[in-house]
């Protein structure tokens, strides 16, 4: 294996540890927020206080998604850094 490959399979663990791991809190939200916004137009502030949770979790997963996809090209793109750092 090379440097690239064995970076890009870092990349790709990191972003499933991330993605799976907020995956399903992500559906279940995604579910509740679109039952709510067919029932009712205003929200508790309860309500708008676990959306903010959802952000968090949804940019986790987001986050998780653009590692595993683009592992390659981050892996690549480091190896260049540092390349150019080395005194």
């Amino acid at each position: 294996m090379t440097l690239p490959d064995l970076y890009s399979v870092a990349f790709v663990c990191v972003g499933l540890y991330y993605a799976v791991g907020s995956f399903g809190f992500t559906l279940t939200w995604l579910h509740f927020a679109l039952t709510q916004s067919s029932s009712s137009a205003a929200l508790s502030p309860k309500q708008q206080e676990n959306f903010y949770s959802l952000f968090q979790v949804f940019s986790q997963l987001l986050i998780g998604l653009v590692l595993v996809f683009r592992a390659r090209r981050l892996s690549i793109r480091l190896l260049k850094y540092d390349n150019q750092v080395v005194i």
